[in-house]
């Protein structure tokens, strides 16, 4: 590109007609110095390959414009100033990429390159991590225990009162109905006992069941009335 001459324009599609002046080909090799302007380059040099495309397969100056000229765009192919340009299906540009790394000390280091149009990746140097090291760090710590979850950053936590953790590594669940704990760190909850019930998850205690009412079973969520010529006192496990 640094070779770019009017004859090429015009070979590629540019008119004729067009004017041009000597001094812009005189040094190409400012493009490499802004980022944007080579990008901005390559991107008219797509337009205009686009263009010379439709050309050559006979399409008169009319005819490329909207659908046509949007396919034709896509389907340019070339090595421009900022490197291979391709497009996908999508429009978007199919190019390379390097691939950056933060190192300590805020250094912002080039150790490889992704090209979209091969989605091959390749690495110059290994990465390095936030200990200046090569292996790659955990996301959490050690897994966290019984009655314990995972918190961010560095550390495990007890769960609530209301809640538990059964296993190894496991978030911290709400006790559901019928059963409760009042225990921080709690690895289980506990059923509602016989004359009692608890009606809502996340609950810390049971409630004894009201006068007229018991509760036969273990794990109650409701005590049942008793039926007509029983009683029960409060808290009964039986009618």
């Amino acid at each position: 590109w640094t070779g770019l001459t009017r004859d090429k324009l015009i070979a590629a599609g540019m008119p004729a007609s067009m004017p041009t002046e000597p001094r812009w080909f005189s040094d190409l090799n400012k493009f490499a110095s802004d980022i944007f302007l080579a990008l901005m380059f390559d991107a008219v040099t797509a337009l205009f390959v686009a263009i010379g495309d439709l050309l050559a397969m006979g399409r008169v100056p009319a005819e490329i414009r909207g659908e046509a000229l949007r396919e034709a765009i896509f389907g340019a192919n070339f090595e421009g100033l900022t490197g291979s340009i391709a497009f996908d299906g999508n429009g978007d540009r199919m190019g390379s990429y390097n691939i950056m790394n933060l190192r300590p000390g805020r250094r912002v280091v080039e150790i490889g390159l992704y090209d979209a149009a091969s989605d091959e990746v390749r690495f110059d140097q290994r990465p390095q991590f936030g200990s200046g090291g090569e292996e790659l760090p955990r996301d959490r710590p050690e897994p966290c225990g019984l009655g314990t979850a995972f918190a961010g950053g560095s550390s495990c936590e007890a769960c609530f009162p209301g809640m538990f953790s059964p296993v190894v590594d496991s978030p911290c669940l709400v006790c559901p109905a019928g059963t409760f704990t009042s225990q921080v760190g709690a690895s289980a909850c506990t059923a509602a006992q016989l004359g009692s019930k608890v009606s809502k998850g996340g609950s810390l205690s049971s409630t004894p069941c009201e006068a007229g009412y018991y509760s036969g079973e273990l794990g109650a969520v409701a005590c049942k009335s008793c039926r007509r010529g029983f009683f029960a006192q409060a808290g009964s496990a039986t009618a």
